[in-house]
């Protein structure tokens, strides 16, 4: 890149004066761009998504022997010995002997997981109390339309409604002479 001289506007793009901005271009220019500026964004979305994906297949993997005799003389059990406990046990271990960046890492992690597990603890929580809640909304209609048809079928004041019909029978029966 060649020096500026005097009176020239410089910045770090080469042949910046082939640079177009967006005011000068048409709106179809501008729309076309975005359009183009979104379709790569999500392809890079995706293929950060991808490789996270990987990264916590990979860390969830099955250390080597040698990895995993390491860690079961440090107290893990046989399942656990995965790439990411060696990692996580690396970290810990250069934090012990003075590197901050990695014992800020360690209580960052660690931080994280207990934010994680409060949060879906609070979840759950939610979800038993809105299962409850429509549990007592679901048995309260149906106590009010038991009341309701009760009213409906005994009006107010009217107590021989409850009283049991005569039979046929009993009646006939009380008149007749007993023996």
């Amino acid at each position: 890149m060649e020096p500026l001289t005097d009176g020239e506007e410089g910045g770090d793009v080469p042949n910046e004066k082939n640079l177009v901005s967006n005011e000068q271009r048409t709106p179809n220019e501008r729309r076309e761009n975005a359009r183009k500026a979104g379709k790569a964004s999500g392809a890079a979305r995706r293929r950060k998504k991808q490789a996270a994906q990987y990264m916590r297949i990979l860390m969830e993997t099955a250390a080597t022997e040698e990895l995993a005799q390491k860690l079961q003389e440090q107290g893990f059990d046989e399942e656990d010995c995965t790439y990411a406990a060696a990692l996580a046990w690396k970290m810990l271990m250069q934090g012990l002997k003075g590197n901050v960046k990695a014992a800020s890492l360690v209580y960052k992690i660690a931080e994280q997981a207990e934010a994680a597990e409060a949060a879906e603890k609070e979840k759950r929580a939610a979800k038993r109390r809105a299962k409850q809640e429509q549990q007592e909304a679901a048995s309260d209609g149906f106590l009010e339309a038991i009341a309701a048809a009760a009213a409906n079928a005994f009006p107010a004041g009217d107590d021989s409604a409850m009283l049991p019909e005569p039979d046929d029978e009993t009646e006939e029966d009380e008149d007749a002479p007993t023996s």
